[in-house]
């Protein structure tokens, strides 16, 4: 009975050992790997996935996940790659876009200062005009006063002529549209 006793006994650390060494060793690595690889060791080896059993499943399951995990992790490598391009280029986009406004802007500045130098010389040419028509009507009324024939159409076109002056007068300081059309009356006149 002791003998039986002593044998069961080695059988059952046998079987122990057996245990610990084939299924318990490769589970405990299994887990260790799976704990890697839940906090984002995506160098670990998984442990036993050659095995024929149903640890060789579960590490063949685990490498499965470990695989997806490490698609997943360059899908989005390249996905922020791509979105890191696309912003450089939609910054590169504007950066054009700016620039072109910017000149098209300086263009339409330097036309309007050109157009606002002829404005200046026409209205000095008017202010000329307009002083020459003054000194013209001036002659003219002294003229007319000395006439003694036609004294009454004389009158009436000095009168038409100094509201000319006054027109051409007061058109000078207006804008550029009332320039154009003092002028006209600068050179009827």
């Amino acid at each position: 009975q002791l003998g039986l006793l002593l044998l069961g006994i080695l059988v059952a650390v046998g079987a122990g050992y057996v245990i610990v060494a084939r299924v318990s060793r490769p589970l405990t690595a299994l887990s260790g790997a799976m704990g890697r690889l839940a906090a984002g060791d995506l160098d670990v080896v998984v442990p036993t996935t050659g095995r024929g059993d149903e640890i060789g499943a579960m590490a063949a399951t685990v490498q499965v996940f470990k695989d997806n995990a490490v698609r997943a992790r360059v899908a989005e490598a390249a996905a922020a790659e791509q979105q890191r391009a696309m912003e450089a280029a939609k910054k590169a986009e504007f950066a054009a876009m700016a620039s072109d406004f910017e000149a098209s802007v300086a263009s339409v500045v330097n036309a309007v200062a050109a157009a606002a130098e002829q404005l200046q010389g026409a209205a000095g040419t008017m202010s000329a005009t307009a002083d020459q028509a003054r000194e013209q009507s001036k002659v003219v009324a002294a003229a007319s006063q000395q006439a003694t024939g036609n004294v009454q159409t004389v009158a009436a076109a000095t009168e038409e002529l100094s509201a000319s002056v006054t027109e051409i007068s007061r058109q000078v300081s207006s804008s550029t549209k009332i320039a154009g059309e003092a002028v006209g009356q600068a050179n009827r006149t």
